[in-house]
């Protein structure tokens, strides 16, 4: 590749082939979004705010699935998820009314992730060529993990679409030419955008600070700090008036427990610590902790790009001191802070954004004017050429897992058979809320995980819910089994009783 080739307008082929790619994306996107029981967690508490959005006009959710706040069910959301997403998710039902709006959500996140595609070839192919632009493209914006938390309810698609619209923006047509005011202010609405759908977002400003920096135009961190902070200000300041802090957030348990299950299954009645009451008494944890998440990680940005490590051998350092730079910064950021938040569930789809970047660099690494020796095309050629081969088997393996009834996800059956089941209930208490209230559409509360009879008749006492249920699954399956043998025992609370039980499925009523 020429690393410092630019064209000044797209040719004909990089056209048709990026519209081919964009046509892919959406035909290998489109069978995922119709079945709501699929829907992850974090998902169906976005959509939750987004119906509360729609039906009320508050940004509200009846959605309570932590014990972090002493929050009621039914409660203002502002602090709950950043308010970008429930947004576009109620744009996306209103411009598709025939649709369920689980559906709808999903669809729009299919086009945002093909203007995330565009905006991905159309950056990288002012640092690489449009050769290696569209094999990196085509081949991480199909991977199976990719597809499926790109067609989630949930911020991944619209977080890469600001994302590479803000990379697009900041990156000047050369590295001879400065980055503009203008270019500069836009790149930091975009990237104040991307905050406000995910907190991360705030990294796009880090590495662009960084990259101004180092370019020695700090005159353009005006613009750019300007436009980030004229999207997320607004939101801070309502933070302060509504909760008395700025960064007020029920996410704020992330460095005061080991796990999340601590404010979850395990949260109700459990005193809360402060960072620094945490750190104090498990400081010897922290490490292990950070380690354990710092493997998960590397298995996330690894195992996709498998084929293509061994190119790194010719990788020239030289690429990141130029425009690929901002690049480089902004993937590092994003391990580093996922990695510090300890207590996270390690998901791959915290490094989506960085998948494109890595693989355009490795294959790269023989395409540079440094014409590299042919056995090493060969060799590198051949990489590629298997590296699709088992991207194909992959999503063969997807696919048909996606077919089956239970789409992979073994509890799913119990969970529609139960919200059948509870849907004259007005208020549900579960282990799984976030998926009885979107299947459901009523209000939910998370079910503590405990045999403790006194426990648990407090929380009926302080939560009202007219039924109970218990799902013996995944995760702390042994907690379940231990809940779901004292429920068989008769040991529920005072006027509750055991009204079915399917052996993975349990529900409780008055």
């Amino acid at each position: 590749m020429n690393v410092h080739r630019f064209s000044s307008n797209p040719l004909r082929w990089f056209r048709r082939w990026l519209l081919a790619l964009v046509l892919l994306n959406i035909a290998a996107r489109l069978p995922l979004v119709w079945d709501p029981a699929a829907v992850r967690n974090d998902g169906a508490e976005y959509l939750a705010i987004a119906r509360s959005l729609q039906t009320t006009g508050r940004y509200a959710t009846d959605l309570k699935y932590h014990f972090y706040t002493d929050d009621p069910v039914r409660h203002l959301a502002w602090a709950d998820r950043p308010p970008l997403y429930p947004f576009f998710a109620v744009l996306c039902a209103r411009a598709a009314p025939p649709l369920d709006p689980t559906a709808a959500a999903r669809l729009g996140n299919v086009l945002a992730a093909c203007v995330a595609l565009v905006f991905a070839a159309l950056s990288l192919r002012r640092i690489y060529s449009e050769r290696i632009t569209l094999l990196a493209i085509g081949y991480t914006f199909l991977l199976p993990n990719v597809l499926y938390w790109t067609t989630q309810p949930m911020t991944e698609s619209l977080s890469l679409a600001l994302s590479f619209g803000a990379l697009f923006l900041w990156l000047p047509p050369s590295w001879n030419v400065p980055v503009s005011a203008r270019r500069a202010l836009g790149a930091g609405l975009l990237a104040g955008l991307t905050y406000l759908t995910r907190p991360t977002g705030g990294l796009l400003l880090a590495a662009f600070t960084l990259d101004a920096l180092r370019r020695r135009e700090g005159r353009r961190l005006v613009p750019l700090v300007a436009g980030f902070c004229l999207m997320a200000a607004p939101y801070h300041l309502l933070l302060w008036r509504l909760y008395g802090s700025p960064f007020h957030s029920s996410l704020g348990y992330t460095f005061s427990v080991s796990t999340y299950y601590e404010v979850t299954y395990y949260g109700f009645e459990r005193p809360m610590l402060s960072t620094l009451e945490y750190l104090r008494a498990h400081w010897q944890d922290v490490p292990l902790l950070v380690l354990r998440q710092a493997w998960n990680h590397f298995q996330s940005l690894f195992f996709p790009l498998l084929g293509f490590w061994p190119l790194a051998l010719r990788f020239r350092r030289s690429t990141l001191a130029g425009e690929a730079w901002p690049h480089a910064a902004l993937v590092l950021l994003t391990i580093g802070v996922h990695t510090a938040v300890w207590s996270a569930w390690g998901s791959t789809r915290y490094f989506i954004l960085c998948l494109p970047l890595l693989a355009v660099a490795l294959l790269n690494a023989v395409d540079s004017e440094v014409a590299p020796p042919d056995s090493w095309r060969r060799a590198a050629s051949l990489l590629t050429a298997l590296s699709f081969v088992g991207l194909g088997v992959s999503l063969v393996q997807f696919y048909a897992r996606e077919a089956r009834p239970d789409r992979g996800l073994p509890a799913l059956p119990a969970w529609r058979e139960a919200a059948a089941k509870v849907q004259d209930a007005s208020l549900i208490a579960t282990d799984r809320p976030a998926t009885l209230n979107l299947l459901t559409q009523k209000p939910a509360v998370m079910l503590p995980r405990t045999t403790d009879v006194a426990q648990l008749r407090r929380f009926t006492r302080k939560y009202r819910p007219e039924v109970l249920v218990l799902f013996v699954s995944e995760p702390e399956v042994a907690a379940a089994e231990r809940m779901a043998a004292a429920w068989r025992a008769g040991r529920l609370p005072p006027g509750w009783r055991l009204a079915e039980d399917t052996g993975r499925m349990l529900i409780a009523r008055r």
